[in-house]
């Protein structure tokens, strides 16, 4: 007999290469996600790596060093369909909007949720303005900041 949905513990059912981790999504107008799609194309990124790269650029202007690792790993892909729009029976301020979502670890996350708590904004606002900066600067690099480089 399965057990039902309420007994199973956290992360019950999670790709091991997720466990631990926490995910992050940035909803971008379809526009702005297509040129991140087209640059993370021609630099040989993931999209994992460019939502990094968005969160560490955001981060920047409030004064917060980059938190978050621009790596590449092999992770659990469920689809390789991009995801649809939202669409009218989500919350008004995400409709028409598409999704970039990336995890990370947990830690990070919540340091970066606390974060922006503090400065009263939201991760969400961070990766926005991330994503601005990175498409009005083609120098900006989608790169690991070398503050977070391991030796």
């Amino acid at each position: 007999m399965e057990p039902s949905p309420m007994s199973r513990p956290p992360g019950y059912g999670r790709p091991s290469s997720r466990a631990g981790k926490k995910q992050i999504v940035v909803f971008l107008e379809s526009g702005a996600l297509g040129r991140l799609r087209v640059r993370a194309r021609n630099e040989e990124r993931t999209m994992q790596e460019v939502l990094a790269a968005c969160l560490n650029e955001g981060l920047r202007p409030l004064g917060h060093p980059p938190l978050f690792p621009v790596e590449h790993r092999r992770m659990f892909v469920r689809s390789t369909r991009r995801a649809k729009p939202r669409g009218d029976e989500t919350r008004p301020s995400r409709r028409g909007l598409h999704g970039l979502a990336g995890w990370f670890a947990g830690a990070l996350v919540d340091e970066a949720l606390s974060f922006a708590a503090e400065r009263g904004t939201s991760v969400q606002a961070i990766g926005e303005e991330g994503a601005r900066r990175l498409l009005s600067d083609p120098t900006l690099q989608i790169e690991t900041p070398p503050e977070l480089e391991t030796a």
